[in-house]
């Protein structure tokens, strides 16, 4: 039993870190989506520090979203790690025995269920495929290759993002989790992207 209750631990504390890293996603992409908005802006010599901006938080968008969706290392925090772990059985039930009393465990399970379809739809298509090659030879690695990486528009990591974000909530759902907190923040994460260049521009204006 004791074993079984740090296995448990060990996955809420992944699933916490998700968390955490869903927020950051959001933080990231709230600031490439809020200053594509503005485009195009017309500001001389400002021109080159903004897109410098924006590539930084894409990049950094992207080196996120490959980490929350991989399934590599057993020591990371990933949705593909900790479906690699209710792969356990026993594991898996011992989450709908502790949390799903009043008759909750038919829907976690369900819920669980969904999770591993759409997990694997998610790093089965193109675009997951297109991102995470991007990712591991331009941003991870810097590799010198025969063939040109594949071209992958932001959307592509958009998209995937909101997967991420489902998938999240799911999880929180299927183990009888409390809701993650970045669907709290999500308002104040655009507040702050909006703050941001407003006073960059509002500054630069001036």
């Amino acid at each position: 039993m004791i074993e079984m209750l740090d296995r448990a631990n060990d996955l809420i504390e992944r699933v916490g870190k998700l968390d955490d890293a869903v927020a950051n996603l959001q933080a990231f992409r709230g600031f490439v989506e809020e200053l594509d908005r503005r485009c195009p802006i017309r500001h001389g010599p400002h021109v080159e520090p903004i897109r410098t901006v924006r590539a930084a938080c894409l990049r950094s968008a992207i080196a996120l979203v490959v980490a929350i969706l991989d399934s590599k290392g057993s020591d990371r925090t990933s949705l593909g790690q900790i479906i690699k772990l209710l792969a356990d059985a026993a594991l898996e039930e011992f989450f709908l025995g502790k949390r799903g009393q009043r008759g909750r465990d038919s829907s976690m399970r369900g819920k669980l269920a969904k999770l591993r379809d759409r997990y694997a739809s998610v790093i089965d298509s193109d675009r997951f495929k297109c991102v995470a090659q991007l990712r591991h030879d331009q941003i991870g690695h810097l590799l010198i290759r025969d063939e040109d990486t594949p071209a992958s528009e932001h959307i592509d990591v958009f998209w995937l993002a909101d997967e991420a974000e489902r998938l999240v909530l799911i999880v929180h759902a299927g183990l009888g989790m409390l809701q993650p907190d970045f669907v709290k923040v999500r308002r104040e994460t655009d507040a702050n992207a909006r703050m941001f260049w407003d006073t960059y521009l509002a500054a630069i204006s001036a």
